[in-house]
């Protein structure tokens, strides 16, 4: 047995010595909003619409292995709120002011392992195949409610007992997903130095077979519907290579 575990580490030893490690991955950030006010004929009005919020990071580490074969893994983490507003006036209609009436928000994560092959490489440019595998999951959409008063006798839109009532209530109708995937698709690589590579998945051109499992709570009484979905393509789609939608650029360090 010791002669067996010996020899599977003098094969490995090669491998691990010639690995390099390599880091990258993306952060994406964004928010929108926008308030319009108008008068006319001694109204004035207020339109507040939603404040949304997005925030996302992706990190990936891998392992060049050898001049032809790379192994790695990105784990995507997401998160989605939007804010609505409602607007309110005073006791003559007048001075009208937004409050947050409620808020929606969901996340969302998979972690994609991949392994590459590279096919050819010229002059600092690479060709690689990659087969990458992903599975995540999507949470439903949780709301939280606001509590709102206005005008001078503080009139309530709504209560701090009734937001209470709302954020406290089952929801139903919300779905929580749970998606998996195969996908095959060729990378393109440029080597700026020894460290730093750029790399472009080429997703105009590609193979994927994936699935997706959502469960929805539709009551009290414990009643459910569930939907599962598979979708397979193979994408061969020249008309999109020079969109910028389609051609995502990323840098990667290696040790």
């Amino acid at each position: 047995m010791k002669k067996i575990f010996y020899a599977v580490i003098c094969l490995l030893l090669p491998v691990v010595a010639s690995a390099q490690v390599i880091v990258g991955g993306t952060i994406d950030f964004a928010a929108k909003t926008s308030t319009r006010s108008s008068y006319y004929d001694e109204y004035e009005s207020l339109d507040k619409s939603p404040t949304a919020f997005s925030f996302g990071i992706a990190p990936k580490v891998g392992y060049i292995i050898n001049n032809k074969w790379e192994v790695g893994a990105k784990l995507n983490l997401h998160s989605y709120q939007e804010t609505r507003f409602v607007t309110l006036l005073d006791e003559d209609r007048k001075n009208p002011k937004a409050f947050k009436d409620m808020k929606t928000y969901n996340f969302n994560w998979s972690i994609q392992p991949y392994t590459r092959w590279s096919a050819v490489e010229v002059k600092g440019f690479g060709l690689w195949i990659e087969g990458m595998v992903s599975l995540g999951s999507t949470i439903g959409t949780k709301t939280k409610y606001y509590a709102a008063k206005y005008g001078e006798n503080g009139e309530e839109h709504r209560s701090a007992a009734e937001a209470e009532r709302l954020n406290n209530q089952t929801t139903y109708g919300n779905s929580s997903y749970f998606e998996g995937g195969l996908y095959i698709q060729p990378v393109l690589t440029y080597k700026i130095t020894e460290h730093f590579r750029l790399e472009t998945a080429l997703n105009f051109l590609g193979f994927n077979l994936s699935g997706t499992s959502s469960k929805t709570i539709v009551d009290d009484n414990g009643n459910w519907s569930k939907r599962n979905t598979c979708d397979f393509g193979l994408n061969i789609n020249s008309e999109n290579i020079a969109q910028i939608g389609y051609l995502t650029i990323g840098c990667v360090y290696a040790f």
